[in-house]
């Protein structure tokens, strides 16, 4: 009799249970299971934590190893339910050990001569170590392989059974969605020993579970093992069953890219000839669409340098590679593995490798039958060998008309079928190297005559090298007509279609930007200019589209959403500009923010009390009442440079907006102002000493900061409108300097702060002050002809910066643009249209440009702003200044 030991750390609790067990004899043991399962029963009930973790050690201490009576077996087998839990890591070889001593106990049972007890000992065994092994791959399904070993299983299409007795059900452990990957992976592994009858059946299981998963939520982990089987010696085998097992992994764009990445890095490393065969294994199964594993390969071998390969074996198995799985109708892979045959025989020459001539002359054989106009295909492989490295380091470059004449040439031998032009155009896309890219694009320019060929151009944008997509953007440019004011060519090119004088292949080289090219702003990159353009572009498209749906709210609120909306996608599309940046250039650092000053945008007049008696109580005999609804206007004196004192006009639009007709609202504001300008200049003798430039007695000296004196040809208009609600002050009875307060204009204002600082070329911070106004509706879809304007508000605008726009917020005109004018232009508009009240939108539309196209030309350029410490000054006040300032920095 074997009694437990000090090693086992059985439980104090559960040892008086295990000395009965294994003091019991064979024969008398099934009669004694059910006590035993009872009070073990018992004791799970009552047990801890603690004692169950040392249950489960000892129990399967007792199972791995060790000589063991058939009682304590039959305990042991009959309680693994409760004394095995998936908690911790599964223990090695599970399955095995536990059919061992399975058999054990069996075996006993057998030579007591109880036939039936045996028989019900194994059926019950049979499901206790099933619900076990369940239960494990339910917690770690990584574990199959680990658990069962060896063991020979099969599968009906549900289950999987070993030794056709313990059974698992795939459907109860496998997880959802990507976790049920590792177990897929472990289904797969026993494949090998599957028999044949159950491993069809598993195979179509793995690939129906592996459909139900979200692609982009398994390729990434999947992807990790493939290149793992790819990367390893002997994982040959395992790459076409991975593929078979997850057939959306032969369509995988990235796969593809990878795999043709990690060739051309072994090439170059030289690394072992497995690999090479394995990722060549690889490529030639990504043969459905839109993946082409044909030409990743050939892309492997595209950019390399045979030159500098220490073995060239590799790069011949490759090539036979591609050769064996070449297909009929694709002479752009026939001339781009003549051109590599070509290479690789110059290379083998120049390193007296035997064989060279024989293996060019048998390449060339195999290759006759699959393209016609051979010879001009093998015309066109030489040359290029020729020409091409003389583009490279040590090389000596061909003159501009010897690349000319050749490109005439080429253009006359390739261009004379389609077939070869066809074949021409994608090689010379993508085998040319980037030193010889302008000569490549020119020769594609000059084959590209019919629609047809236009068509595979724009086709090849599709193609798994990027660096034939880079090419084509640049040639669609040409192409759709961009080259040359918007309108494509008219006609198809002639006999003579390449560029063959110096002057035309120049021309060229701009239209296509073949070579680089400046920008049109300090910035001195085009494609980064053009990607900052297209991001305020769309910005002020989308907000132009939806102004219709958005012209009654409130003018703060819609500048507001502009403004944001420019700084959200700049800093979007922050990362893409950093890389357009040209090569060489130092990096730039760009910040755009966006600050709100004043939380009321409302109009905001002189309150009545704050005025002194005198002012109150003295008003002009000149003062005519302004019509019922028009806008009122104040005069408010503020000292200038010199010793003048000039009326400065700070207008501000009443919340008595009018919605009546704008014609006749017009013409009742105008005809009001010029006859209050009319007496007043007959009976103010103040008004004409002012207007004139003399010094008013009451004025006070002129500030030093403030503007640069204003002639009397410069200063603006006095005219005073009353309001509704009380008489016109006389402008002697306007406030001092110390007592009068600001008020604000109508519409918001908008300061646009440019702040650049590049070491070596310029330190500046200027601001431009952009007023705002938008467009209203006369009647429902009905847009208004002018746009309301108050004259002084732009007097008033001009007599503090010249640098001071109007930025007109409108529905498409047709196109979806916001407009932007100089204030300066905008007022002669209005004195032109004899106009106190308001601009004509079709004057506006005529000379006004995008906001895009201003914020990239006029303000990035550096062509407008104020330099001066007031100004900048004015965008930090808290009162009187901006409703927002946006800042653009530029490091």
């Amino acid at each position: 009799m074997l009694l437990p030991s000090a090693e086992t750390e059985w439980p104090e609790s559960l040892r008086p249970l295990l000395e009965g067990v294994t003091g019991t004899p064979t024969a008398e043991a099934l009669a004694a299971a059910t006590q035993w399962r009872e009070s073990f029963a018992q004791w799970v009930r009552g047990a801890s934590l603690e004692e169950r973790t040392l249950a489960e050690s000892a129990a399967w201490a007792r199972l791995e190893s060790g000589e063991r009576t058939p009682a304590e077996l039959l305990f042991l087998l009959s309680s693994c339910v409760e004394l095995m839990w998936p908690y911790a890591a599964p223990p090695s070889g599970l399955l095995q050990q536990l059919r061992w001593r399975q058999e054990s106990v069996l075996a006993a049972l057998q030579e007591t001569g109880d036939s039936e007890g045996a028989t019900r000992v194994r059926k019950e065994s049979d499901a206790v170590v099933s619900t076990v092994l369940t239960r494990y791959l339910k917690r770690h399904p990584e574990s199959l392989l680990s658990l069962v070993g060896d063991t020979p299983c099969t599968f009906d299409g549900r289950a999987l059974r070993f030794e056709h007795a313990v059974e698992v059900d795939l459907k109860q452990v496998l997880g959802p969605g990507a976790k049920s990957i590792g177990l897929l992976e472990q289904l797969r592994a026993l494949l090998p020993t599957t028999p044949e009858e159950g491993r069809t059946r598993l195979m179509e299981f793995i690939r129906s579970r592996a459909a139900r998963i979200p692609w982009n939520e398994a390729s990434e982990v999947l992807a990790e093992r493939l290149f793992a089987l790819a990367t390893s010696a002997e994982g040959r085998s395992g790459m076409s069953g991975f593929l078979a097992c997850y057939p959306s992994g032969r369509r995988e764009p990235d796969w593809c890219a990878r795999a043709g990445l990690l060739l051309s890095r072994t090439l170059e490393a030289g690394g072992p000839p497995e690999v090479v065969e394995n990722l060549c294994e690889l490529l030639a199964r990504f043969d459905a669409p839109p993946v082409d594993g044909l030409r990743g390969a050939l892309g492997a071998l595209v950019g390399g340098d045979f030159d500098a390969v220490a073995n060239l074996e590799p790069v011949r198995f490759v090539l036979d590679h591609c050769l064996a799985t070449l297909r009929k109708g694709e002479p752009a892979l026939v001339l781009t593995l003549l051109w590599l045959e070509e290479r690789l025989f110059r290379a083998a020459v120049r390193k007296g490798l035997p064989n060279a001539f024989e293996r060019r002359n048998r390449v060339r054989v195999k290759l006759q039958s699959l393209a016609p106009a051979f010879d001009h295909l093998c015309w066109l492989a030489e040359e290029c060998s020729e020409l091409w490295p003389r583009f490279g380091a040590g090389g000596v470059r061909p003159g501009m008309d010897e690349l000319a004449a050749w490109r005439q040439e080429v253009s006359a031998r390739a261009g004379r079928k389609p077939v070869l032009r066809k074949a021409a155009i994608e090689f010379f896309l993508w085998c040319a190297p980037d030193a010889a890219a302008s000569e490549a694009e020119l020769v594609v320019l000059a084959l590209a005559r019919t629609a047809t060929d236009r068509r595979l151009v724009r086709k090849l944008k599709e193609h798994p090298s990027s660096r034939v997509r880079f090419r084509v953007r640049t040639l669609q440019t040409w192409l759709q007509g961009s080259g040359k004011g918007g309108a494509a060519p008219s006609t198809e090119p002639t006999s003579a279609a390449g560029p063959s004088t110096l002057t035309e292949a120049l021309r060229h080289l701009h239209v296509t930007r073949a070579v680089p090219l400046g920008g049109r702003t300090w910035l001195r990159d085009r494609d980064f200019e053009e990607a900052l353009l297209g991001a305020l572009s769309r910005v002020e498209a989308e907000f132009a589209t939806r102004y219709p749906e958005r012209f009654r709210e409130d003018t703060g609120a819609l500048v507001s959403d502009l403004l944001e909306g420019l700084r959200a996608e700049l800093e979007r599309v922050k990362a893409d500009l950093s890389a357009l940046l040209a090569q060489g250039q130092a990096p730039l650092r760009m910040e755009l923010t966006v600050r709100k000053l004043r939380a009321a945008l409302d109009a905001k007049t002189v309150p009545d009390d704050a005025a002194p008696p005198e002012a109150a109580e003295a008003p002009s005999e000149s003062a005519t009442p302004a019509p019922e609804g028009t806008a009122a206007y104040e005069v408010i004196a503020e000292p200038v440079s010199g010793d003048d004192t000039l009326l400065r006009a700070n207008a501000a639009l009443g919340d008595t907006a009018v919605h009546e007709d704008t014609a006749a609202a017009s013409g009742a504001l105008e005809t009001t102002a010029a006859s209050a300008s009319s007496e007043e200049s007959a009976g103010s003798p103040a008004t004409a000493t002012d207007a004139s430039g003399s010094t008013d007695a009451a004025a006070e000296p002129a500030s030093k900061s403030a503007p640069s004196e204003v002639t009397e040809a410069e200063a603006p208009a006095t005219t005073a409108i009353a309001s509704t609600s009380s008489p016109m002050k006389s402008p002697r009875a306007a406030k001092s300097p110390a007592q009068m307060s600001l008020f604000r204009p109508s519409g918001v204002e908008v300061a646009f702060v440019l702040d650049v600082e590049v070491a070596g070329f310029i330190r500046t911070k200027r601001v431009v002050s952009v007023q705002v106004l938008k467009l209203e509706q006369r009647g429902e879809g009905q847009w208004m002809p002018t746009f309301r304007l108050a004259r002084e508000q732009l007097d008033a605008l001009l007599l503090r910066t010249d640098a001071a726009f109007c930025l007109f917020l409108v529905p498409p005109f047709p196109r979806a643009e916001c407009w932007v004018l100089p204030t300066r232009v905008v007022r002669g508009l209005m004195e032109a249209q004899r106009s106190l009240s308001g601009v004509r939108r079709e004057d506006v539309q005529r000379a006004a440009r995008p906001l895009s196209q201003w914020l990239m030309g006029d303000l990035v350029g550096l062509w407008s702003g104020d330099e001066r410490s007031e100004a900048l000054a004015r965008t930090e006040a808290a009162s009187g200044g901006p409703d927002f300032v946006l800042e653009w920095r530029f490091r």
